[in-house]
């Protein structure tokens, strides 16, 4: 009988198995064979995929499966202006989302508040999503970058990625530099996504966290769904071009009420301890009225009194969201309202993790149902999402053979799925075609 993969087994501590400490060079591993470059211990006799491999590209995302008898078993398809995701409406109940559920999501970190933040969620027990960048707000450093730690140290800000992942929260990702991509080309949208994951993988392998493909995506102002910062030429066309990328990455998720934070900068308020020194505000908003106004925003919201499902916008790169967070979340839960992250939802929604809601060979099928969409089907098992991508540069069952595993958490701490005729493994630290590598037994 046929079976839809296992969920991916979430990162809770450093026991997940053995993480390789040779720091990937970016920019490095890009030819069809490893190299000394990459800096990486890959298998003896691994290969990266195909460089010219693009089984995503022969795809037509627009096209429904065939025709079904007695009409289509499954939702409506997945297309290219809504691809996989939640909440496109604001202000709105979002279709697949559970009464008195609450997401908490953080965007723009880390930042020097999100240790702070993490402070509180631990404190309440409450698991949240962060959105985060590379380079955006961080400086020409990036996640090399250090914050100023309550005892004056000065960590750096890739610690801060092992940590959220370490204590159950999600990681998103949210662009490379935070860009309005409706204004951008496919290609530059792409890489803008692609290189955020990679060089936030180089953080957690240099951080001694094993890898996480960032696959719950957010673009920068909601952008080209919501309005961005521009007023785009043409809104339809933007959501198709931006979506048809979105499609290849993962699990598009908006939001339906926003914090009021990133409205503007309070007196007192700033993305950093340096910002917080520098700045001369021209404000005329009280900090005291900016945080109070946040939990208002959130507490008092249609959606809120009425118990529905909701995705909470939120900026861990403003102290004033730091310090509303305490009552935002005792608020809610004396609602009745209970916490998880985007990858619960993600399961919740469509049966299986937001990286097997990328390419597949039924990604829009109105045939197929929600469970079996991006998935191919072994004797052995499901081949989804990125693995169904490697699985099929690599030449598919005729070179691989069936499923032997879904994809599992390895000795070596990649994620990794087992063929009668070789194991895939996923290296999002690596830049293609390297980020997928081939071990025969």
């Amino acid at each position: 009988m046929l079976r839809i993969a296992a969920p991916f087994l979430l990162l809770m501590a450093a026991g997940c198995g053995r993480v390789i400490k040779r720091y990937p060079t970016p920019g490095a591993g890009s030819s069809a064979t490893p190299t000394a470059a990459s800096q990486v211990e890959l298998p003896p006799g691994a290969r990266c995929r195909p460089a010219n491999a693009q089984p995503w590209d022969t795809l037509d995302p627009d096209a429904a499966a065939d025709s079904c008898s007695g009409g289509p078993i499954g939702s409506p398809a997945w297309s290219v202006k809504q691809p996989p995701g939640l909440c496109y409406t604001l202000n709105a109940p979002c279709d697949g989302l559970e009464d008195h559920i609450a997401y908490l999501t953080f965007d723009d970190g880390p930042s020097d508040w999100t240790a702070a933040i993490l402070d509180t969620l631990a404190a309440q027990d409450t698991r949240a999503t962060f959105f985060v960048n590379a380079r955006g707000l961080k400086g020409a450093k990036g996640l090399d970058g250090a914050y100023a730690a309550a005892s004056g140290e000065q960590v750096p800000y890739r610690t801060l990625l092992k940590r959220t992942l370490v204590e159950g929260h999600a990681l998103g990702n949210h662009t490379l530099e935070h860009p309005d991509l409706g204004t951008l080309s496919e290609d530059a949208v792409d890489a803008q996504l692609r290189d955020n994951e990679r060089l936030v993988n180089v953080a957690l392998v240099q951080s001694g966290a094993p890898t996480q493909p960032l696959s719950i995506l957010r673009p920068p102002f909601g952008s080209p769904w919501f309005r961005g910062n521009l007023l785009l030429d043409d809104p339809e066309l933007r959501r198709e071009l931006v979506g048809r990328v979105f499609l290849r990455h993962g699990y598009n998720v908006l939001w339906n009420i926003s914090s009021t934070d990133a409205d503007e900068w309070a007196i007192g308020e700033a993305s950093s301890q340096i910002e917080l020194s520098r700045m001369r505000w021209q404000s005329t908003v009280q900090y005291a009225d900016k945080v109070a106004r946040i939990r208002a925003t959130i507490l008092e919201h249609a959606l809120v009194q009425a118990g529905k499902g909701i995705v909470v916008l939120m900026h861990d790169s403003h102290n004033t969201t730091r310090d509303a967070l305490p009552e935002i979340i005792a608020g809610l839960r004396a609602r009745g309202y209970r916490f998880a992250t985007l990858e619960d939802q993600a399961q919740k929604q469509y049966g299986r993790s937001s990286l097997e809601l990328t390419p597949g060979p039924a990604l829009t099928g109105r045939c197929a149902p929600e469970a079996a969409r991006s998935c191919a089907f072994t004797p052995g098992g499901a081949v989804c999402g990125r693995f169904w991508e490697a699985f099929t540069a690599f030449g598919g069952d005729a070179s691989l053979g069936q499923a032997l595993s879904a994809p599992h958490r390895s000795s070596r701490g990649f994620l990794t799925q087992d063929f009668e005729h070789g194991s895939v493994e996923l290296h999002p630290e690596l830049e293609p075609p390297c980020d997928a590598v081939l071990s025969r037994p």
